[in-house]
């Protein structure tokens, strides 16, 4: 699942919305939500109506409300960096008043920002540890996502495994396309991986 969100606030803010995605999860499973037999498309509508129903509007997680936040928007339709590409439609997006990551890399996502998020619903004993980085090691696969930074561990104490999900890392990526309008080279881009228990 990719997620994409408008801010320039970067680790706070991704920080802000791991906490309102770990509530989320809480409060499907306390409504007996069938997490492990829910497709990735049924999990993103339940996330969604549980994140802008129960969480926005309330306001129950600190700093995540309506007035700081519109509305949470799932599968909206964005154009890539150049406007060849019209229907990209990104899991979730999360705006701030004021085929997964290669799309990021490639200008189909968040090309006009320099970090983004991928959250990641994490079933059958799969780990960051002995999955995503074993694949994102591999030579071609290093190649294809250009990877300027391999998965680390966040340090900040927020960030760090609970029950529910392991700890948030980053990777950092060098994208190869222009900014429209003369505004010269895109610049690298950092994604925040947050992996989250999708099991009963």
């Amino acid at each position: 699942m990719s997620a994409f969100f408008s801010t320039d606030h970067g680790l706070p803010v991704i920080l802000l919305i791991r906490r309102v995605l770990l509530r989320a999860f809480e409060l499907l499973r306390e409504q007996n939500y069938n997490l492990a037999a829910a497709i990735e498309d049924q999990v993103t509508a339940a996330l969604r109506s549980t994140i802008e129903s129960s969480l926005r509007q309330s306001g129950e997680v600190s700093g995540f409300n309506k007035r700081k936040y519109e509305t949470v928007i799932r599968q909206g339709q964005w154009a890539n960096h150049d406007g060849t590409r019209l229907t990209k439609t990104p899991d979730l997006f999360f705006k701030l008043r004021d085929d997964g990551l290669i799309r990021f890399v490639g200008g189909d996502y968040a090309w006009a920002m320099q970090e983004a998020m991928m959250l990641a619903y994490a079933r059958d004993g799969r780990t960051i540890a002995g999955h995503m980085i074993p694949e994102m090691t591999k030579t071609n696969r290093m190649t294809s996502l250009a990877t300027v930074q391999l998965p680390e561990a966040c340090l900040a104490t927020a960030a760090a495994a609970c029950s529910e999900a392991e700890a948030v890392h980053t990777t950092q990526h060098r994208r190869n396309f222009p900014w429209p309008h003369g505004k010269g080279p895109a610049t690298d881009i950092t994604v925040y991986h947050l992996w989250h228990r999708c099991s009963a």
